[in-house]
């Protein structure tokens, strides 16, 4: 359950986001809304805004679904959990604004997102657990983002562990990914 959170904030922010972002730029609504005199910051802070309020509802959804068929296991380190989920939806939705600012197309926007995510998917929250996997595969999957911010929200979650340098890796790359997605996002 806690690692089909990450996947659900891994897949708004590589996936549907830098889509949506590209489809804009494609159709000139990003030129209309420079012409109609919008502050360059304002676009960024509220697809940031959105993307995170989409997440929360997706995540909720999840949870409210989930929960009367697998059961939930109680949180151990809640406010662990919390920050880790915070951080890593703040982290990937600001990879998505710096994906869909910088791609061209939609159409590339998805593949490349597509690309970002099947492997951090497979390996780093929906695929095979990593005790099972060879160590060239755990190697390759450790530094990945959505590794990164599974293990820090499955292990507070599960009392395995406090995962501080986990979450300080998404903390981190949330710090990172949206001053790069300010810095970089223009209308």
């Amino acid at each position: 359950m806690a690692s089909y959170l990450t996947v659900v904030i891994a897949a708004m922010g590589l996936v549907m986001l830098p889509v949506h972002l590209a489809s804009y730029r494609e159709r000139g609504v990003l030129r209309r809304f420079a012409a109609a005199g919008f502050p360059r910051w304002s676009f960024p802070i509220s697809q940031l805004i959105v993307g995170l309020a989409t997440t929360t509802v997706s995540c909720a959804l999840l949870l409210a679904v989930a929960a009367p068929v697998y059961g939930i296991p109680p949180m151990h380190a809640w406010w662990r959990v919390t920050a880790a989920l915070a951080l890593g939806s703040i982290a990937f939705v600001s990879l998505g604004v710096v994906l869909g600012s910088v791609l061209p197309s939609a159409r590339s926007a998805q593949a490349v997102g597509l690309l970002l995510f099947f492997p951090s998917f497979l390996l780093g929250a929906g695929g095979p657990p990593p005790h099972v996997m060879g160590s060239v595969v755990r190697q390759v999957a450790g530094p990945l983002p959505l590794t990164l911010l599974t293990n820090a929200v499955r292990e507070p979650w599960l009392g395995l562990g406090s995962a501080t340098g986990s979450l300080a890796a998404v903390a981190a790359l949330a710090v990172a990914a949206t001053a790069l997605a300010a810095r970089r996002t223009a209308l």
